[in-house]
């Protein structure tokens, strides 16, 4: 009797036990809380003193409640510091859940959002950006022509833009940064596609504004591009004494960067910092999803790098761009991270050298780079689309007949 009544008890303690709060074993502080417009989003700071442990969750549909938790935490304030236009935050909501030692941050918007995350030190803090979903383009289903030959979508991703200035050069004491040169290099290249009617070309961004690296992979697979060429200019760090110049080609690679100089341009280009796709499964789950996603990764880098050498050969035979030629390289560049299509970024030279950041201000030099992209663009699908070559070629099939 006495035994089973110790397990009856020793049962009903586990079940206790079950049922408790889970504590956890450090105690977070938060310092501040802080709500700002941006140049196309919203960003919220949360200041702590330790490194946050969180979770975001969206909430679907034209309107919506954003909600960040965050584990551990003590004290907080009790309201956000927000400014008198909060663009699309209409108002928001804290609750300091004492007994689990939790902090519910809700965010009430008028528009469909998507939230990006990121954490930095010094103080601790975690970034939420919060992107409103119209305002990423889509493009319409291209025509179809005649014979049956379907156009194919190139997306042009000029890098960089609005906050986010890329690297930094000189010309004649003008500073120049690298957004400022890869639009008019992809309008440029937009031209050549758009007057060729076996493609369709799609950018990312239009105008001088800031555009996520997420949103720009998003851009591609929602137009159901077939190719990928994100523009930009190379730099070395301002400190340093180095004379760098030349192009070079990156594809995507989970290699780790070995070196100051590559670790120094992955910086600037991976600047955006987020959460991969699968940050919100659990751990098991995001371990399997992780795999598949780096094979599927692993396999678009192949058709990268074929993409790759066929904008090196149209390159190189321009005697310039030949003479101080950097190479395919590999990198972990996060807007290369697309599933859907082979994808390349192209550094076109150093725009912290004075003679190359000099030539990327002037017109006549961004329409001959824009003519060696549009004919590498053009070289990879006679060599490796054998549809797209067919239609190429049957115009002057047909002439040849007559």
């Amino acid at each position: 009797m006495k035994s089973s009544i110790q397990r009856l008890l020793l049962r009903m303690m586990a079940v206790c036990i079950l049922l408790m709060p889970v504590m956890p074993s450090f105690a977070a502080h938060v310092s501040d809380i802080r709500l700002g417009r941006h140049d196309g989003f919203v960003r919220c700071v949360i200041e702590l003193d330790s490194k946050p442990v969180f979770s975001v969750h969206n909430a679907s549909g034209p309107e919506q409640t954003v909600s960040i938790d965050l584990r551990g935490v003590t004290r907080a304030p009790s309201r956000i510091d927000m400014p008198e236009d909060s663009g699309f935050v209409k108002d928001h909501k804290v609750d300091l859940l004492s007994d689990y030692s939790l902090l519910r941050l809700y965010l009430r918007t008028n528009a469909s959002v998507r939230a990006e995350t990121m954490t930095m030190q010094d103080p601790w803090r975690l970034v939420v950006d919060l992107h409103e979903e119209s305002t990423v383009t889509t493009a319409a289903a291209p025509a179809i022509l005649s014979d049956g030959f379907r156009p194919r979508v190139v997306v042009v991703d000029p890098g960089h833009g609005g906050k986010h200035r890329g690297g930094i050069g000189k010309v004649r004491g003008r500073t120049v940064t690298e957004a400022d040169v890869t639009l008019p290099l992809a309008f440029e290249l937009e031209k050549l596609l758009a007057a060729d009617p076996m493609f369709v070309p799609i950018l990312t961004r239009r105008r001088d504004t800031y555009v996520g690296l997420r949103d720009r992979t998003r851009v591609a697979e929602r137009a159901n591009g077939n190719l990928f060429l994100s523009i930009h200019y190379n730099a070395v760090p301002p400190s340093s004494r180095s004379n760098a110049r030349g192009m070079e080609f990156w594809v995507w690679s989970p290699k780790e960067v070995d070196n100051v100089a590559t670790r120094y341009l992955m910086k600037l280009d991976n600047e955006e910092g987020s959460d991969t796709t699968v940050s919100g499964t659990s751990k098991s789950a995001r371990s399997v999803l992780s795999r598949m996603l780096l094979d599927s990764l692993e396999e678009q880098a192949l058709s990268s790098r074929v993409f790759a050498k066929s904008l090196e050969r149209a390159f190189l035979k321009d005697r310039y761009f030949k003479s101080d030629y950097r190479g395919i390289k590999d990198g972990r560049f996060k807007v290369l991270e697309n599933y859907n299509m082979p994808s390349v970024l192209i550094e076109v030279g150093f725009i912290s050298h004075s003679a190359e950041a000099r030539l990327s201000t002037q017109k006549e030099f961004q329409r001959r780079v824009a003519r060696h992209m549009y004919n590498g663009i053009v070289d990879y699908y006679m060599r490796n689309d054998g549809s797209f070559r067919a239609a190429r070629l049957a115009p002057r099939a047909e002439m040849a007949a007559k």
